[in-house]
């Protein structure tokens, strides 16, 4: 396919060759195995994908899931990839290298037609090996919820409350991934309502900007883009130029371990609990100590094994 203009296939049309796998509401794909020759697959792995003109696919937001998944399910089926759906493994009688070609490009398909945001929950090849593992999981993340899972998504986010403790990045994403999961099974909930939702999520400590907020206009004039941009930018103002810099790339740092806390993303020299162990570690040397001169002289030492640690820990 060409990286130019971005067309895609419309659906085959009643009776030209099969159903469409349904993208409708989440639904499951089906498992039956189509009927796929080597040949097949060698074409699609050693051509272009075709993708007439007329039908524009637009990228997945994750609030257009239905649209989205089933014109994704046409043209896979259009390039006699559809296998490629409801398959882990290499099928019986096509070759690994060719299986392997199509997984690569169907893979890049989707990294082309979703919005950065969304396609970053299914990145990771470890995790999500096969074009198969990345869209059911983005099926699970934005498709259709059932009644009793719509209501639980939202009790959380009614009663959601951001922990100044940890990153605020990745805890700000998981309340907007509720609102996308609410807005799929039809219980949308409008930008002002979020807008208060997060500032109701806010700790205390963020009491100030919260009611700075509300006093800067009418309700009606709140963005929650505005909102979680003021959110992080007092993060790093409270955790300093370092931490600022974290906040801005937690996202990609979410995989990351401390190797203090062993909890996931910031390093060892950002971990708020080894900050207090050592400065508690201090106080209690302090209160033992009676040399005043072996004081110094510990002190210096502690400072200059925290700038060590600070330099090689993470």
């Amino acid at each position: 396919m060409s990286t130019g203009t971005q067309r895609t296939p419309a659906a085959p049309a009643s009776g030209s060759g099969g159903s469409v796998p349904s993208g409708s509401g989440g639904g499951s794909l089906s498992k039956a195995p189509s009927k796929v020759s080597a040949s097949r697959i060698k074409a699609a792995a050693t051509n272009p994908f075709n993708a007439p003109s007329g039908v524009n696919l637009k990228p997945l937001t994750g609030e257009n899931w239905n649209v989205w998944s089933g014109t994704m399910s046409a043209l896979m089926q259009f390039n006699s990839v559809d296998s490629i759906l409801t398959h882990d493994a290499c099928l019986s009688g096509v070759d690994a290298d060719d299986w392997d070609s199509v997984q690569m490009k169907t893979k890049a398909y989707l990294r082309l037609y979703c919005v950065a945001d969304v396609y970053s929950t299914v990145e990771s090849d470890t995790d999500y090996p096969t074009f198969k593992d990345k869209f059911e999981q983005l099926r699970d993340t934005y498709g259709g919820v059932g009644s009793t899972a719509a209501f639980n998504i939202w009790i959380e986010l009614m009663q959601a409350r951001l922990n100044d403790t940890s990153p605020l990045t990745p805890q700000l994403a998981k309340l907007n991934e509720a609102r996308i999961k609410l807005s799929n099974a039809g219980m949308g909930v409008s930008d002002i309502q979020y807008c208060l939702i997060l500032l109701n999520a806010l700790p205390d400590s963020y009491e100030v900007v919260a009611s700075t907020l509300l006093a800067s206009g009418p309700i009606s004039s709140l963005k929650h883009s505005e909102i979680n941009a003021r959110i992080l930018n007092e993060e790093g103002r409270k955790l300093g130029p370092s931490a600022s810099l974290n906040a801005a790339h937690a996202g990609k740092k979410s995989h990351l371990t401390c190797h203090y806390c062993n909890k996931k993303g910031h390093f060892k020299h950002d971990c708020h609990r080894k900050k207090r162990d050592e400065a508690k570690k201090k106080q209690k040397e302090g209160e033992d100590s009676t040399d005043g001169d072996t004081n110094s002289s510990d002190s210096e030492s502690g400072k200059a094994l925290n700038a060590f640690e600070l330099v090689f820990s993470g």
